[in-house]
């Protein structure tokens, strides 16, 4: 918690994050998302709920949640973009903010989405990303300019 009146800067500025860009991310733990992967690896062998929640990000929205960004693709066979659908739909419920983007081409960890054969349609995410931050102040239209 920042501590608005310290001497320090640093105590000064909120730990709470201003935004939030999600990418292929794997944003719901619910056993109704189809996945390729398992997550032993991550939450162990046999999880209680408890872990399985507290991990289920889409669950833990409230109207504070940072404003977010998320990109996915309807290809990926990693994450599956219901994820995305999933936090969007918690975001719009509890009325924060949010822009959702899902290509149907693109495997898992595509990056910028740049100078990938045969996926030309995921070269505009980021200029998607850089109009939603201009949108909200966080960065100007000087910043991009060539």
């Amino acid at each position: 918690m920042s501590d608005k009146k310290s001497a320090d800067a640093v105590e000064r500025v909120s730990e709470h994050p201003d935004f939030a860009i999600f990418s292929y991310a794997r944003l719901s733990m619910d056993a109704s998302i189809p996945r390729s992967t398992n997550m032993e690896a991550l939450i162990g062998q046999n999880a209680r709920p408890e872990m399985i929640d507290t991990i289920s990000i889409a669950r833990h929205v409230t109207p504070e949640t940072s404003p977010s960004f998320i990109y996915s693709t309807t290809a990926d066979q990693t994450v599956n973009s219901m994820n995305a659908t999933a936090y969007y739909d918690a975001c719009k419920r509890e009325g924060v903010p949010v822009e959702l983007h899902i290509f149907e081409l693109g495997k898992h960890g595509t990056g910028m989405g740049q100078n990938l054969r045969g996926e030309s349609e995921l070269e505009i995410w980021p200029l998607l990303l850089e109009h939603w931050m201009q949108l909200h102040g966080w960065m100007s239209p000087a910043a991009t300019e060539r």
